[in-house]
């Protein structure tokens, strides 16, 4: 087949081209009918497998999406490890610091153009400068 075209192209220079009358001679084999209905018939068998395991994947994903919510529902909740008796509930805990926050005097607000004099003064105290770029770094993953 390759040997074809080197007979019947005609090649100038950086340039390679053949007829479309040549195309049309162009010689294809054709199995036999017994061949191509085997052929045909794995095609469908593989493309029924792939159709299969992309219907599987769908579902792994839509799982770990799921357990991903659930997972972090149960983290954020409390409800992976279990509660250490001498620490207070989360939820005790968490109206605690409401009433704490609510017993705090609110700071008065001031306005932008009248500003106390230590603020005008801090205002003016240049940047510290930059520190040193670490030369090493770590990342820690955290497994789910």
């Amino acid at each position: 087949m390759g040997r074809w075209f080197e007979r019947n192209g005609k090649q100038s220079t950086n340039l390679a081209s053949i007829s479309l009358k040549k195309i049309k001679e162009l010689p294809v084999p054709v199995p036999p009918a017994d061949v191509q209905l085997e052929i045909l018939r794995r095609i469908e068998e593989q493309s029924l497998i792939a159709a299969k395991a992309e219907e599987a994947l769908h579902l792994a994903q839509r799982r770990s999406t799921i357990l991903r919510k659930v997972l972090l529902r149960k983290a954020f909740s409390g409800c992976l490890v279990p509660q250490n008796p001498d620490e207070e509930p989360a939820a005790v805990l968490l109206d605690r610091i409401r009433v704490e926050r609510a017993a705090q005097p609110k700071p008065k607000r001031t306005r932008a153009g009248k500003a106390p004099a230590a603020r005008k003064a801090a205002a003016t105290v240049p940047a510290p400068e930059p520190t040193e770029t670490p030369r090493t770094a770590t990342q820690q993953e955290l497994p789910l």
